[in-house]
């Protein structure tokens, strides 16, 4: 469950930190991964120099809502009758009962093809497999895994965890954070409506720094669509709070 990935991922810090030699390391969140991350950053901000969230859920039924409201309205704006036909059959959305369940693949399928969901284009699978491909972290067996993996057994089938995921809602973790918050956003991503993400740092949270950073032509996987731009704004904006971390805590000199 949602209590036992958070538990697993707080295992990986731990190791770094033994293995690295370092007292914290940075938080990197994306997607999926942010529902983890900041939860975790509230609770254990000891751990962490910094935290970055990149498709940054807030609050996954306001996203679904935003996401959905802004896919349909590009439909209609293309005039695309396929896709206006097939999220029209899925209002109201999210459903007030059964939430995203059996609906989530369709809208993710129609954001893609209208430009608003992980890439820019249409190709997002094959970023990811580069990726993957080119990293030291993954070997062929683990890419394997990912495009074979059954749709039962993909993280929003699974009856349990599709209902945890629904229900979130970060603000659950508060808004004051006691590390540096990054934002960094693609201006194309209505998956995890950016407009959503960049109003709850701008106005909701308290952190010692907090930074949102947009990056244009960008959808919801930046570190794939633009990993350049991805690593620079990292060397850039976020390598020189975690020297002010590293040099004065806690955070004596912002």
């Amino acid at each position: 469950d949602f209590e036992r990935m958070k538990s697993d991922a707080l295992e990986v810090p731990q190791y770094l930190r033994q293995r690295l030699g370092k007292d914290r390391v940075v938080l990197l969140g994306h997607s999926w991964g942010t529902m983890i991350g900041l939860p975790l950053a509230a609770e254990h901000p000891d751990l962490y120099y910094a935290y970055v969230g990149t498709g940054q859920v807030i609050s996954v039924a306001e996203n679904e809502r935003v996401g959905y409201e802004r896919a349909l309205g590009e439909a209609r704006d293309q005039q695309n009758e396929a896709a206006i036909e097939a999220l029209e059959a899925l209002a109201p959305y999210p459903n007030p009962n059964e939430g995203t369940t059996g609906r989530r693949d369709i809208l993710r399928h129609w954001q893609r093809e209208l430009g608003l969901a992980v890439a820019s284009g249409k190709n997002f699978r094959l970023q990811i497999l580069i990726a993957a491909l080119s990293s030291p972290d993954y070997t062929l067996r683990d890419v394997s895994y990912f495009l074979t993996v059954p749709e039962k057994h993909k993280l929003t089938k699974l009856p349990i965890l599709a209902r945890e995921i629904d229900a979130f809602d970060v603000r659950k973790w508060g808004a004051k954070y006691e590390l540096p918050i990054f934002f960094v956003m693609g201006r194309n991503d209505w998956q995890t409506p950016s407009i959503l993400a960049e109003s709850y740092l701008r106005e909701e949270v308290e952190a010692p720094y907090k930074e949102f950073i947009w990056v244009e032509g960008a959808g919801h996987s930046v570190p794939t669509s633009q990993s350049d731009a991805f690593l620079q704004i990292l060397v850039d904006r976020v390598l020189p709070v975690v020297e002010v971390v590293t040099e004065a805590w806690p955070y004596d000199r912002f």
